[in-house]
């Protein structure tokens, strides 16, 4: 495998030259240094292409906070699809989570959609799943069309038949919970990472800062972020207080921790609709318990 003229050119001003060899996805320069390298065709391409924009939109907002895009095919039209990115030489540390809760909020802050909108410029994929991440002015259409609606036809059907008690449950998630829950909550559209469990976050030894990668962005609300980092685990208090510090909770906080709940319940839903039955149990109960915080107000 060779890498294309334009990719040597971009490591070229960044003042790498010389011979290299590809192994795995790997590219190793006679300098030391190591980049990664990812090519597929175009037509198969398109969640490869959400992550290269994700990169580009996260490192804009945050320098350093993700490995940074070296180059791409994003502006042509060539039948395959390659992006060059930084390759960090990756270690856990968990003495440091403060410090990435930090860092992960000042994203946030910083990466917003300037015209108001929710969504993002085009599909992303959360693991195997396609969000198409429609424009919205409006967060709770967006949740509700983009996420829980798109969610429940995949797992139930158009009309429910396949699994009639999540589809009713899922009814009553989008026309009374959702809304009750988030309503009063003044949102504004931030550019968030869209996968963050604790498999795509780690420590750099590289730039000795917290970094994050395999983004599926999209513009929503700061605390969907959070529902998969408690899906999990492995992020731990002081990410959250870290975060909090500099991102505060948003008001009323006391529905704070239903909130994330129902973020959470998201991901939940998505590994039923791509693993299956070992996911279902978990999100029916899920669904059962902010229905009935709801109807108890």
């Amino acid at each position: 495998m060779q890498l294309p003229e334009k990719a040597l050119s971009a490591l070229k001003e960044r003042g790498h030259s010389g011979s290299y060899k590809i192994i795995g996805s790997k590219v190793h320069l006679d300098d030391g240094n190591i980049f990664l390298f990812k090519s597929a065709p175009r037509s198969s391409a398109e969640q490869m292409i959400g992550e290269a924009m994700s990169i580009c939109d996260m490192s804009s907002a945050l320098p350093g906070i993700c490995p940074a895009l070296i180059d791409s095919s994003l502006d042509s039209d060539d039948s395959d699809f390659y992006m060059l990115t930084e390759w960090h030489d990756l270690g856990g540390s968990g003495s440091r989570m403060m410090e990435l809760g930090k860092e992960l909020a000042q994203m946030h802050l910083n990466g917003t959609e300037k015209s108001g909108r929710f969504g993002y410029k085009m599909p992303t994929y959360c693991g195997e799943t396609k969000f198409n991440n429609t424009w919205s002015d409006n967060w709770i259409d967006f949740l509700n069309n983009d996420r829980f609606l798109y969610l429940f036809e995949q797992i139930c059907g158009k009309n429910g038949s396949r699994d009639v008690e999540i589809w009713k449950l899922g009814q009553t998630l989008m026309n009374k919970t959702v809304p009750s829950l988030l309503s009063g909550i003044d949102v504004k559209p931030s550019l968030l990472h869209g996968d963050l469990w604790a498999g795509n976050a780690s420590f750099s030894r590289t730039t000795n800062r917290p970094v994050i990668f395999d983004a599926c962005s999209f513009y929503g609300h700061n605390e969907a972020e959070l529902g998969i980092c408690m899906m999990f685990g492995g992020f731990g208090s002081k990410f959250f207080e870290g975060y909090h510090s500099v991102y505060p909770k948003a008001e009323p906080v006391d529905e704070y921790d239903q909130r994330i709940k129902l973020y959470e319940l998201i991901h939940h839903l998505n590994h039923y609709a791509i693993f299956g039955g070992m996911y279902r149990s978990g999100a029916v109960s899920m669904m059962k318990s902010l229905n009935r915080y709801t109807e108890s107000k």
